[in-house]
């Protein structure tokens, strides 16, 4: 479920963004989501955790502080709809 509310993030944050200070949005999140299934679940054993999706994340430069908070204010905002 986290990986599900990161990958949502990332998609808000540069595939959906209008700043255009963020360089090739688009490619950000398609890059994340390659990277991440090459990196982290695609070899065995798995490293599908937090540990390996900043790695990604640092590596194509997410800013992984943003997606954090995102993830963050998500949690946040089920609590209030509850």
């Amino acid at each position: 479920m986290l990986e599900n509310i990161r990958q949502k993030c990332i998609y808000k944050s540069y595939y959906d963004s209008n700043d255009l200070n963020k360089v090739d949005n688009k490619l950000v999140y398609w890059d994340y989501m390659t990277s991440f299934y090459t990196t982290c679940m695609n070899v065995f054993p798995t490293r599908f955790n937090n540990i390996c999706s900043e790695e990604v994340m640092r590596r194509i430069s997410i800013n992984v502080t943003e997606i954090n908070t995102c993830i963050v204010k998500s949690f946040n905002l089920c609590k209030i709809s509850l």
